[in-house]
C-alpha cells in the first residue's frame, strides 16, 4: 500500500457540479496537469473541452480505463462492443487534436480518481466525465505544495508505471533526464563563469569588465558531463530525425545547429583547462629527487613541480585570451539554447502499442502505430 500520512485538506461533498471545479480553474494558472480517472464521457465535451482550450505550454497527463476493454472476449459481438470504445477513447484523447502537450495512457486496473496541476489536487469519487456530476461524490482538496509533490512522486508515478502508453511526445519519454541534465548545465555553467571569470577595474568613471582571471581553473569531471549530457540529447534528437515522417521544424534545426557549435567551443578551448593538474605533489612524485629522503632534493623537487605548474596554467591561460569572447557568449548561450532545443521535443510525438491496446483481434483504422 502507497500511503502519505498526516495529510491536511478541505472535504468536498458534490452534486450537480464538479467536485474538483477549484482544480479546473487552476488549469490556466498551471504548467502540469495530470487526470487519472476510470472512464471519460463517451460524447459530452464539457470537461475534455477544458483540455482543448488550453495552450501549447500545458502538459497534461491522462490515464484512464476503458471500460469495455477486457483481458477476453467470449461472443464477437463483445470484441466489437470493446473496439467501438476503444476506438472512441483513442480518438477523442489523440494528442493531434490538441493544442497542449498531451499524454495518453490507458490502465485496465485504475479505479483512482486524481485530478491535480503543481498548485492543487483532488482525490475523491469524482471522475473525469460530465456525467459524473450527476451523482453524489466526495473527495478531499490539498493545497499543500509538499503533499502535492508527494502525490505526484509517489502515487501517479505507480500508476503511470503500470500503464500503457497510446501517445507521448519524445520529451515525456525521456522527461526525467532531459530536466535533470538542463539543471546540471546550468549548474556546471554558472560554476564555470564563476571559476573562470573576474571582475577588472578599468579606470575611474568607467564600467568595470569580466577578464579571464589567472587562477582560473575547472572540473575535468563538469567538464565531461556537460559534453555527455549534449551528447544524450543529440542522441534523442537524431532518434526523432530516424522516424521516416519526422522532420525538425527550422526552429529547432536553427537550435540545435546553434548549440552544436557552441558545444563545440566549449568542447575545444576549456580542454586544456579541464585536464590541467594542479595537484604539487603528484607531480613531483614524477622527479627522481623527490624519493632522495635529502630534505633539500625534496624541496627542490616541490620547487620545479610548482613551478613547472605555474607555466603550464599560465600557457593554458594565454591560449585562451584571444578566444575570451567566444567562450563567454557560449557559456552565455548554451542553458538557454539546450532549454529550447528540450523544450521542441514536446512538438514531436508518436503512437505506440496499438496491438496491446486494440486486443479485440478486430481491425481498427484509427488504432495505429504512426511517428
Amino acid at each position: 500500500m502507497n500511503t502519505i500520512p498526516d495529510v491536511n485538506g478541505e472535504l468536498v461533498l458534490s452534486k450537480d457540479e464538479n467536485g474538483y471545479a477549484e482544480v479546473i480553474e487552476d488549469f490556466q494558472n498551471a504548467s502540469s496537469i495530470t487526470i487519472i480517472t476510470y472512464n471519460i464521457s463517451p460524447h459530452k465535451n464539457d470537461l475534455l473541452d477544458k483540455l482543448h482550450q488550453l495552450s501549447d505550454d500545458k502538459d497534461v497527463t491522462v490515464i484512464t480505463k476503458i471500460p469495455s476493454r477486457w483481458n477476453y472476449y467470449t461472443t464477437y459481438d463483445a470484441k466489437k462492443k470493446a473496439l467501438t470504445q476503444i476506438e472512441q477513447y483513442c480518438s477523442r484523447l489523440d494528442p493531434s487534436k490538441f493544442s497542449c502537450h498531451l499524454s495518453t495512457y490507458f490502465n485496465e486496473e485504475n479505479h483512482a480518481k486524481i485530478i491535480m496541476t503543481e498548485n492543487i489536487a483532488y482525490i475523491g469519487s469524482q471522475n473525469f466525465s460530465d456525467e459524473s456530476r450527476n451523482n453524489f461524490e466526495s473527495g478531499i482538496i490539498i493545497r499543500d505544495s509538499d503533499v502535492i509533490l508527494q502525490i505526484r512522486e509517489q502515487m501517479v508515478e505507480e500508476i503511470l508505471d503500470a500503464s500503457t502508453p497510446y501517445s507521448s511526445s519524445f520529451y515525456y519519454l525521456h522527461q526525467e533526464g532531459l530536466l535533470y541534465w538542463l539543471q546540471e548545465c546550468k549548474r556546471i555553467v554558472q560554476e564555470f563563469e564563476g571559476n573562470l571569470y573576474t571582475v577588472a577595474e578599468v579606470g575611474p568613471g568607467l564600467e568595470d569588465v569580466e577578464v579571464l582571471s589567472n587562477n582560473a581553473l575547472l572540473k575535468a569531471e563538469d567538464w565531461e558531463d556537460i559534453i555527455q549530457y549534449h551528447e544524450d540529447v543529440f542522441s534523442i534528437v537524431e532518434n526523432i530525425e530516424s522516424h521516416e515522417s519526422i522532420t525538425l521544424n527550422l526552429a529547432a534545426a536553427l537550435t540545435l545547429h546553434e548549440l552544436k557549435i557552441k558545444l563545440e567551443v566549449i568542447k575545444m578551448e576549456l580542454a586544456a583547462l579541464a585536464s590541467f593538474n594542479p595537484n604539487i605533489l603528484e607531480i613531483a612524485g614524477e622527479d627522481y629527487r623527490y624519493y632522495s629522503g635529502e630534505p633539500e632534493e625534496f624541496e627542490i623537487a616541490l620547487q620545479a613541480a610548482s613551478n613547472a605548474i605555474a607555466e603550464q596554467h599560465s600557457d593554458i591561460m594565454h591560449r585562451m585570451q584571444d578566444k575570451t569572447d567566444e567562450i563567454k557568449d557560449s557559456l552565455q548561450q548554451i542553458p538557454s539554447l539546450l532549454e529550447q532545443l528540450i523544450t521542441s521535443l514536446k512538438e514531436y510525438k508518436f503512437y505506440t502499442n496499438s496491438a496491446v491496446i486494440n486486443n479485440t483481434g478486430l481491425q481498427s483504422e484509427i488504432i495505429q502505430d504512426r511517428d
